[in-house]
């Protein structure tokens, strides 16, 4: 609402820089740098944690919120995971986000963004307690980084249904060879039969 803005500019003239420009507005509502949310989300595209950590480290430091931060990299991840499904109309993007989005979707497109999101909507919800809001920032990139329980039990699955899939198909050519597993105990003769 136009009273909302109203308070938000007064925030922002609260500072003192003059003139008011974009970076005194960022600094002012705990926003971070659009590039260096940019730079956290590539660093989780990439599972390079010490990226993603330096990210948030920098705009942490430069004075984002850390519900706010968690907020932007959310609203591209669901944006990322809108595109990776076929739905970028529905993200509604500038160009230069639209970009980004599609480069994030096509490095992990299979529902990574949508874990993004749901670690993130997570870790916003614990910053309502009594937490170091930092530590809990970074415990959720980790998690995302490192795939913590959830993309540990993913790689077992994977794991699986790769060696289903060579099974089906010996069984589907044919093969005559017997299908490797546990060995069977063989039954013992007793002296006495």
């Amino acid at each position: 609402s136009v009273r909302d803005g109203l308070s938000l500019l007064d925030q922002c003239f609260a500072t003192g820089d003059r003139p008011v420009t974009s970076d005194t507005c960022r600094r002012a509502l705990g926003l971070a740098h659009p590039d260096v949310v940019r730079q956290l989300l590539d660093g989780l595209a990439g599972r390079d944690a010490a990226a993603s950590l330096r990210a948030a480290a920098a705009a942490l430091d430069a004075g984002a919120d850390p519900r706010q931060l968690l907020r932007e990299c959310s609203r591209l991840a669901r944006a990322a995971e809108l595109v990776a499904v076929g739905f970028p109309e529905g993200a509604r993007l500038d160009a230069d986000e639209e970009d980004l989005c599609r480069q994030l979707a096509s490095r992990e497109p299979d529902g990574f963004w949508l874990r993004v999101l749901e670690e993130m909507g997570a870790a916003e919800l614990e910053l309502r307690q009594p937490v170091d809001a930092r530590l809990q920032v970074e415990a959720c990139l980790l998690r995302l980084c490192r795939g913590g329980a959830a993309g540990v039990e993913a790689e077992r699955l994977a794991g699986v249904e790769e060696r289903l899939g060579a099974v089906e198909r010996r069984l589907g050519a044919g093969a005559t060879s017997p299908v490797p597993g546990p060995a069977r105990p063989t039954a013992r003769r007793s002296d006495g039969a």
